[in-house]
């Protein structure tokens, strides 16, 4: 990905421009260019309707959250005009961020629950603050959509075990709909896994475009399948993992913000609700990444029963 001279002196980069190789961590996409002039940025491309509206959506959300005492996020630059992006066509804006160092954590590592379970309560506690700003409506009530539409999917497939699996979530979902809606909700990250965080001095956060208001515990099913190897796979989070995750982000935030007794009964129930979402969202794109999540989805429903 090239990046036009006059995005990169809108946000002030001018001189020698040098290409910075991202490594292992979050600036690894291909839509992210990682530049070093007189000033280093992470620079990225947003192209289409549906990405220009997450685009905004991630402005809005990094906006007010800068108001806050969180400080764990690559910090967006502003223009040299003030503005948080640049449009080169009607369809194509770019954005820039502060340049962060680090790499992702391993979810093998035995370190990484405590990291993640803090880093994700200070994020909550400070979210928390913002609620009144509704980035989106809740995603729970389109999951039957969501269901029919992988139905297809299955069918198309010949994948019994996935067909038969989403008939047991709807139902799981229909039944206890009323408790689900009413536990806590807040702004969330809404892609809450490890290749979203570095990891350096501290642990920071990066890629917001999914951000929405929604129950907090999407967050907690992200980190489900927390990690995604080079070969497309999603490595699934073991009990032990998650349970760490919990008790650290437990130990981390307020008594007012911890979560209840409720939310940990409905964790795994939100989490197949979460995979199913990315499974669809997956499968709409036509992404070659949509076997490896629908294997993710089967397996967080077959630990239901």
């Amino acid at each position: 990905m090239t990046v036009p001279h006059q995005v990169l002196a809108t946000f002030g980069v001018c001189g020698v421009v040098t290409a910075i190789s991202p490594g292992r961590n979050p600036w690894r996409s291909t839509n992210t260019l990682l530049v070093r002039g007189d000033r280093s940025l992470a620079i990225r491309r947003w192209e289409g309707k549906q990405a220009i509206e997450r685009m905004f959506a991630e402005e809005s959300l990094l906006t007010v959250l800068s108001t806050t005492e969180f400080r764990d996020f690559a910090f967006p630059i502003r223009s040299l005009d003030g503005r948080g992006h640049v449009f080169t066509s009607s369809e194509v804006a770019w954005t820039a961020y502060e340049l962060l160092t680090g790499v992702s954590p391993d979810a093998l590592h035995p370190a990484t629950p405590q990291i993640v379970g803090a880093l994700l309560a200070k994020f909550h506690s400070a979210s928390a603050q913002l609620s009144q700003h509704n980035l989106r409506s809740s995603r729970l009530v389109a999951l039957p959509e969501a269901l029919t539409r992988l139905g297809l999917v299955a069918t198309l497939l010949s994948n019994v075990r996935l067909f038969s699996g989403l008939r047991s979530l709807g139902q799981a979902i229909s039944d206890n709909l009323e408790e689900l809606v009413i536990l806590p909700w807040g702004l969330i990250h809404g892609d809450f896994v490890l290749e979203n965080i570095l990891v350096s001095d501290r642990a920071r956060l990066v890629d917001f475009e999914f951000a929405r208001s929604d129950l907090r515990l999407f967050d907690f099913a992200a980190l489900s399948a927390p990690q995604r190897h080079d070969n497309g796979s999603f490595l699934i989070a073991s009990p032990v993992f998650l349970d760490r995750l919990v008790e650290s982000y437990q130990c981390t935030t307020s008594s007012g913000m911890q979560l209840s007794a409720a939310e940990r009964r409905a964790l795994p129930l939100i989490a197949a609700a979460h995979w199913s979402f990315v499974a669809d969202d997956l499968a709409r794109a036509k992404s070659r990444h949509l076997p490896a999540a629908l294997d993710v989805l089967c397996t967080l429903i077959e630990r239901l029963s």
